[in-house]
Formats: C-alpha cells, structure tokens, sequence
C-alpha cells in the first residue's frame, strides 16, 4: 500500500501541475496554501470544460457586480461565450427582419447572455464582436 502512495506522489510530482507547483515554490518561495490557490485560480481562468459551439466566440468582459468609475484594471473581469452567428435562425431574422432587425436581434442576445454569465458589455465591446461603429450622438 505505501509503494502505492509514493508511486501515486511521484506521478503528481511529474505532471503539468507538479511542474507549476514546483516552479511556483522554489522561483517565489510561496507558502503551500497560496501555491494551491494559485493553481485552483489557474484552471478556472486557463481550463474550459467545454467546447464552444458553432458561432460562438469566449471573450473577458467586465464582471456584472462592477460599478462605473473605477479604472479597467481595477475592476472584475469574467469569461463569457458570446452566441456570434446563431445559424439558420439569424437567416430566418434576417429574411423576415433584414439587416437592421438581426443586428438588433444579436445585441439583445449577447447581452442576455453575457449577463447570464455574470458580466456585461460595453458599447465597444458589441460594435467589436458584432464588425460595426459605435454610434456616436450628434450635437
């Protein structure tokens, strides 16, 4: 049974994570505890556990619970998939709707889902996912 364990602990200690854990531990002397935060943060941030669909595209935005006036660099950001080209559906709106009614369609949809997600758009954030300016008001 120990042959077991120091086999298993071996193989922990040759893996991606063991390497990640070691760098972390003798580059920057960190304490184990803020080792295994830093790992649990990582694959959160770097490791999906799904695809994305046809159409869909993962973008960082700004987290939902922000409030305007702070910095960019300050504030929460949250992955999301953003429903880009929803296939035969954004035709049919497009044939029924034409060109202005699927671009309103598509906003109302990656706004929806960005805030099911826990994050939220910017005005340039849809003019760059979506390939149009930003509309700027005349005075």
């Amino acid at each position: 049974m120990e042959l077991r364990k120091t086999e298993l602990s071996r193989r922990q200690i040759k893996s991606s994570e063991g390497e990640f854990i070691w760098e972390l531990k003798n580059s920057y002397e960190l304490s184990p505890k803020l080792i295994e935060q830093i790992l649990l943060i990582a694959k959160e941030s770097l490791l999906r556990e799904y695809q994305l669909k046809e159409g869909q595209i993962e973008v960082t935005v700004i987290g939902i619970e922000e409030r305007s006036g702070k910095l960019i660099e300050k504030m929460q950001k949250k992955k999301v998939r953003l429903t880009i080209d929803n296939g035969n559906e954004d035709l049919e709106a497009l044939k029924e709707y034409g060109r202005i009614g699927l671009r309103e369609i598509k906003i109302q949809r990656i706004t929806e889902e960005a805030i099911e997600q826990g994050g939220v758009l910017s005005q340039e954030d849809i003019s760059k996912y979506l390939s149009v300016s930003i509309r700027r008001e005349c005075k």
